[in-house]
C-alpha cells in the first residue's frame, strides 16, 4: 500500500514568507514521505491551483494587495472534495480574526512562525525540543 501524499498550499505574496511558512511544514512532517507543497503569490494564482488540485492543508495570508487571503474560504469550500485545513497566517490580528470567522481552522502571527517551532498533530505550534548531545 502506497503512503499518502499530503499536498499543501501556501498563500503568500511574500517569497520571505512564503519560505517561512514552507520550512514550518518541512520541519513539522518531515516524518512522512509524500509530502508536496505548492507556493503562490497572488489570490488569482491561488484560485487557479485550487481548481486544478486537491489539497489538505492550506495557508493563507492576511492581505494580500487589493485581496485578503480569507476571501479564498468560499471558493475553497467549493473546490476541494474533501475540506482541507485551513491556516490563516497574518501579521495582523483582525486578518486572523475575519478568517477564523469564515471558517479557517487555526490562526497564527507571522512573527510567531519564524522561532525554532513545529506543528505538533492538533496544529499547535510547539518549541522545537533538541536531543542532548
Amino acid at each position: 500500500m502506497e503512503p499518502q501524499l499530503y499536498t499543501i498550499l501556501i498563500v503568500d505574496d511574500s517569497s520571505g514568507d512564503q519560505s517561512d511558512v514552507r520550512l514550518l511544514f518541512e520541519r513539522s512532517l518531515s516524518h512522512l514521505a509524500n509530502v508536496s507543497i505548492v507556493t503562490v503569490s497572488s489570490f488569482d494564482e491561488a484560485k487557479t491551483s485550487l481548481a486544478r488540485q486537491q489539497f489538505n492543508i492550506i495557508t493563507l495570508d492576511g492581505a494580500m494587495g487589493l485581496y485578503f487571503g480569507y476571501d479564498l474560504i468560499p471558493f475553497i469550500n467549493e473546490s476541494q472534495i474533501q475540506t482541507p485545513i485551513i491556516i490563516m497566517i497574518s501579521g495582523e490580528r483582525c486578518h486572523i480574526r475575519k478568517g477564523l470567522d469564515k471558517g479557517a481552522h487555526f490562526g497564527f502571527y507571522k512573527r510567531a512562525i519564524k522561532a525554532p517551532i513545529v506543528f505538533n498533530e492538533k496544529f499547535e505550534l510547539v518549541p522545537i525540543v533538541s536531543e542532548p548531545t
